[in-house]
């Protein structure tokens, strides 16, 4: 139904009519947005669907055209399926632009309305996992706006649970860090440690890790995380950077190396 659905929403000129637009609907549910944003804005706007009206505005924040994904977003009905995302996407513009107040206002209308979503059973796992997007969305929010103390608070609000927690401990480490406490700082990072975290990545821990470290004039310790980072990063990033120029433009290199993992 997916490349049908494509195939239409190219092919036709006139406006989707109201079957279309619920078969559209129902198809983006199950499937997700991903699919149509690689869609030109051309066949994208004669739709009035909701769905495409969230792709339109992904695709406008994507250009950096903030003001027209705004203009798209405050189209899409608190009734609607992709309200509480749509939310989170305006309120994320929102901190990128500065205006603070306005994305904790968005925010908070996220939470409130994803939590709505699931405790009524729709979409109940990508509703919370948008739920906890947004109240990391607050607390990074707060961090931008040098306002630590609250951003320390809101960071704690995020279930142990939940996908996003694994990044939100090196975030709250850096908040830790701005606000002086240190061995906090340290605390966090350790976390990383553990076994539960093995499929976790972020070579920044270690840079983190080191400034703390210096703060605390531990001068042999922040010494031996960079020694250490050196040995366990130089030679592969090395390998890594060569392979990277030598196929620069031989796709179907990645292609293969991605099929055959």
């Amino acid at each position: 139904a997916l490349p049908l659905m494509k195939e239409y929403l190219i092919s036709e000129t006139r406006n989707l009519d109201s079957q279309m637009e619920a078969a559209l609907s129902k198809l983006i549910t199950a499937v997700g947005v991903k699919q149509f944003e690689t869609l030109p804005y051309k066949y994208l706007i004669r739709s009035k669907s909701n769905n495409i009206r969230y792709v339109i505005a992904k695709k406008y924040m994507r250009d950096s055209n903030y003001n027209k994904a705004l203009l798209y977003l405050n189209k899409i009905p608190s009734w609607h399926v992709i309200y509480p995302f749509a939310k989170n996407m305006e309120a994320t513009i929102y901190s990128i632009q500065g205006h603070f107040n306005k994305a904790m206002t968005s925010f908070n209308i996220c939470k409130k309305s994803s939590r709505k979503k699931f405790l009524s059973g729709k979409n109940t796992r990508r509703n919370k996992l948008n739920r906890d997007s947004c109240i990391a969305g607050k607390a990074r929010t707060m961090f931008a706006a040098k306002k630590y103390t609250t951003s320390d608070l809101l960071y704690l609000d995020i279930p142990k649970s939940s996908p996003v927690w694994p990044e939100i401990l090196f975030e709250e480490a850096w908040n830790s860090y701005y606000l002086g406490n240190y061995n906090r700082s340290l605390g966090k990072l350790v976390s990383y440690k553990s076994p539960v975290f093995e499929s976790f990545f972020n070579p920044e821990v270690d840079v983190l890790t080191a400034l703390s470290y210096l703060k605390l004039c531990l001068y042999q310790d922040a010494k031996k995380i960079s020694n250490d980072f050196y040995k366990d990063y130089l030679k592969s990033t090395r390998a890594l950077r060569t392979f990277l120029k030598r196929n620069k433009t031989r796709y179907s290199v990645y292609y293969d190396l991605l099929i055959s993992f």
